[in-house]
């Protein structure tokens, strides 16, 4: 399988900044497509269809 990690940050870890997650965001900013985007939306896929059981899970609770 190849690698489908970003190739880089998708924020400015060298600037003055804080990071992700410790300053509001806009609802557009919330999520972000990248280059390693579609590799990993094609493993979820791959996963779900081969492993659904190890993959999805619902507690028995949450079926009512």
């Amino acid at each position: 399988m190849d690698a489908i990690f970003q190739t880089q940050l998708p924020y400015d870890i060298e600037g003055n900044k804080s990071l992700p997650g410790i300053s509001p965001l806009a609802p557009e900013e919330w999520l972000m497509k990248d280059e390693a985007y579609a590799g990993q939306m094609d493993e979820r896929e791959r996963l779900i269809s081969t492993h659904r059981d190890d993959v999805i899970a619902m507690d028995d609770m949450a079926k009512d």
